[in-house]
């Protein structure tokens, strides 16, 4: 996030903001979801970082398991997802790599949270069918 603050032009801030208005206006998930993908993956591009680039797509085929914006609190989600993202394009417009790393932690801390609490409990049968240990001692 520092690189991208250090990097950034003119022109992409107002890429960056124009991912974040479709964002905002849209009411499609699989809409949102990619130009979610896409708004985090020019950041990445503007500060240079193949391996973030990698994350993101991980990052974006796991995620596509979770529906949290059609849960009963998902347009909170949504809203504060919108309030974190512009606190982002607004540290790197501003140049800010501190504020900049700072925005993006506190949106990642909440994505986490967020899907750790719409996660279901494992189960024996989601431990890729593996059984669950016996309870007891440990061995040794």
């Amino acid at each position: 996030m520092a690189q991208a603050a250090a990097r950034i032009t003119p022109q992409e801030v107002t890429n960056l903001y124009g991912f974040l208005d479709t964002i905002e206006a849209g009411e499609d998930p699989a809409e949102f979801a990619d130009h979610d993908h896409r708004f985090h993956a020019e950041i990445a591009r503007v500060g240079g970082s193949p391996s973030t680039q990698a994350l993101l797509t991980v990052f974006r085929s796991r995620s596509r398991h979770h529906r949290v914006f059609a849960l009963p609190d998902g347009p909170e989600f949504e809203r504060a997802g919108d309030e974190d993202h512009r606190a982002i394009v607004a540290a790197l417009a501003n140049r800010d790599p501190a504020a900049a790393a700072s925005a993006a932690a506190a949106h990642i801390a909440r994505g986490e949270r967020r899907l750790g609490a719409t996660r279901p409990p494992v189960t024996e049968d989601a431990v890729d069918g593996a059984p669950a240990p016996e309870e007891g001692p440990l061995p040794g």
